[in-house]
């Protein structure tokens, strides 16, 4: 496979560097359980996803068992040195921030809401990605730790940014009445 790996891809080959000789079953259920959206892919995905890695020498399976190969390896490795690859690493989509955009469509009432419900949605996810963090220092992995406290991180600064557009929001309505 001479082209460039998708991130899915280069996720399924850490996952199995990760838990060892494993199942395509268990990479499907890492997949499935994951924090992250982009990642939550089932088996229509996850399985052809194998297949084609097994196909291009990145992955071996004998008695069933997911193995990743020395090629599959060096991939693994130059993805996780950000050898070859672009400045999509550091993009950052994040679809609370693309509404933001067009909260000026809404009335007050529903830009309020929207605050409303990106708050509650941001804790609880917080919440999660704190309960995962526990899991994993408490399994000893600490680096999988440490990447889900990035997410605790990053969950914590959407908390942040969603508190200014309230407080923005907000003058923006004491200016109008103010005018009125």
């Amino acid at each position: 496979m001479n082209r460039e790996l998708s991130t899915l891809e280069l996720t399924a080959l850490g996952v199995v560097w990760k838990q060892g000789p494993c199942t395509a079953y268990a990479v499907m259920r890492e997949f499935a359980g994951s924090q992250t959206l982009a990642y939550r892919s089932g088996a229509g995905s996850i399985y052809p996803l194998l297949k084609r890695l097994r196909a291009a020498g990145l992955l071996s399976e004998r008695g069933g068992k997911l193995r990743i190969t020395a090629a599959g390896a060096q991939r693994l490795k130059n993805w996780a040195l950000l050898r070859n690859y672009g400045r999509e690493v550091f993009a950052n989509l994040d679809p609370l921030r693309s509404r933001a955009y067009f909260l000026g469509a809404l009335s007050t009432e529903d830009q309020n809401e929207f605050i409303e419900n990106s708050l509650r949605g941001l804790n609880d996810l917080r919440r999660e990605v704190k309960e995962k963090v526990r899991a994993y220092e408490q399994a000893g992995q600490r680096f999988s730790a440490l990447a889900m406290q990035g997410a605790v991180y990053e969950t914590e600064a959407r908390i942040k940014f969603v508190k200014a557009l309230a407080r923005a929001l907000r003058e923006q309505e004491a200016t109008a009445e103010g005018e009125g």
